[in-house]
């Protein structure tokens, strides 16, 4: 029997992937956060 394929790059890529999209959206979400706030503002 073998074994199942597990490769490091490929979970490393994952969670890299993972982690950028995270970063990403809170971005996103913090200048959205921020672009409303400056609207409400003037």
């Amino acid at each position: 029997a073998t074994p199942p394929r597990f490769h490091p790059s490929g979970v490393v890529q994952a969670a890299a992937t993972d982690c950028f999209y995270a970063i990403h959206m809170r971005f996103r979400v913090f200048r959205d956060r921020r672009l409303s706030a400056t609207v409400v503002a003037t």
